[in-house]
């Protein structure tokens, strides 16, 4: 597929024409702008609950931004070849800090963080990047055309179950099932730009593979069941199972949504942000729904659209210009993909286009380690255009 069909030698005339960077760089700027005000306007009371000021999730939001600019351009500067070289070392000491979150990152129940030099970091974010570069200088150069499909299980499958089957056990087990969803698909789309013969028994052996992890990861924990629970009854019934329990986040959700008319409430003027979503996460997994309600169905659809013009036109870039790196080329569009996917689930979520997860928005949702992922992508999308 992407490497069999086309058999490029790095070019070194192969320089970028023109400017991309108007459109790829611009607006996830643009992004960042639109998330810190809406972070802003959707934490000044949850910031008052916890005995801060009102700017003090949104501090701590700038502060994210700045370190994560910082990151981005080290990693832009930062020569390929030293990216390629350490892929597989910065793999697996993401993996090793995944098995730590077991030791000292329980909380809620949960365990899915570590403090390193006093920040509390989500090891299986990073992975979002490590992972694609590490299978794409590891795992795609030692694919081969096998005769048999028995012999292509054997070697190519089965060399990537070894090199994957740990991080997504320990995400598994964390228990983070939207996370590790979106880590699947990176593995998936990586694997399916990458392999020569026998697609379509893999895509039906992925697919079985797919709908077996989310099954099980549903039926995992009680709060999954529940939440597919109230989606099914709101999509056979059109209506919320218990508003003021189990489908209370829904609630408030649809609520700010279908409030915001066509042109909203104007910001900092969302009703939803006063205590119905705080316990929802109205400035992580629910933020979108905050911006339905403050700019209205315009000002969404318009927020919507962009996310899906910067993929299809970065992701275009990314392929017009692939001689210059083909595997290099090959993890950042895995990476994009990702990015934009886990955009329109978060969409799709706040408006009940699929059952409620935890899925934050990309360069919008406020989150430390969520941050520096999105900005060190842009950082690693500069030092490929440059």
């Amino acid at each position: 597929m992407y490497l069999s069909s086309h058999k490029i030698k790095n070019d070194k005339h192969a320089n970028i024409q023109g400017n991309p960077y108007s459109l790829i760089f611009a607006l996830p700027l643009l992004w960042l702008i639109l998330g810190t005000i809406e972070v802003f306007s959707s934490s000044r009371y949850a910031a008052s609950l916890i005995g801060h000021g009102k700017y003090y999730i949104v501090s701590l939001h700038i502060l994210w931004i700045l370190l994560g600019a910082i990151i981005g351009v080290i990693t832009a500067i930062t020569p390929r070849q030293i990216i390629k070289k350490t892929s597989s070392l910065l793999y697996w000491i993401n993996v090793l800090l995944l098995f730590f979150t077991f030791i000292n990152g329980h909380i809620n129940g949960a365990a899915r963080w570590v403090s390193i030099a006093g920040f509390t970091l989500q090891p299986s974010e990073f992975l979002k990047i490590t992972l694609p570069i590490f299978l794409a200088f590891n795992y795609v150069p030692k694919l081969k055309e096998h005769k048999t499909y028995l012999e292509h299980i054997n070697h190519d499958i089965g060399l990537l179950i070894k090199l994957t089957s740990i991080p997504i056990i320990l995400i598994f087990l964390q228990p983070d099932l939207s996370t590790l969803s979106l880590i699947v698909l990176e593995i998936a789309i990586i694997y399916v730009l990458s392999v020569k013969k026998f697609l379509l028994q893999d895509l039906m052996l992925l697919s079985v593979a797919f709908i077996t992890l989310v099954f099980v990861g549903i039926n995992f924990a009680s709060f999954r069941r529940t939440r597919v629970e109230v989606y099914k009854n709101l999509l056979l019934q059109g209506k919320i199972t218990d508003p003021y329990g189990t489908g209370n986040q829904i609630f408030n959700i649809l609520i700010a949504v279908g409030s915001g008319g066509l042109w909203g409430k104007g910001i900092g003027h969302s009703s939803q942000t006063g205590g119905a979503l705080v316990e929802s996460t109205a400035v992580t997994d629910s933020i979108s729904a905050v911006i339905f309600e403050e700019l209205g169905f315009v000002g969404g659809s318009i927020l919507v659209l962009s996310f899906a013009i910067w993929g299809i036109y970065t992701i275009y870039i990314l392929y017009k210009y692939r001689a210059k790196d083909p595997l290099y080329a090959l993890a950042l569009i895995t990476l994009i993909a990702e990015i934009t996917i886990q955009a329109f689930v978060h969409f799709s979520v706040n408006i009940s286009l699929l059952p409620l997860t935890g899925i934050a928005l990309p360069f919008i949702s406020y989150g430390g380690s969520f941050t520096f992922v999105s900005l060190i992508t842009m950082g690693l999308l500069f030092g490929f255009l440059k």
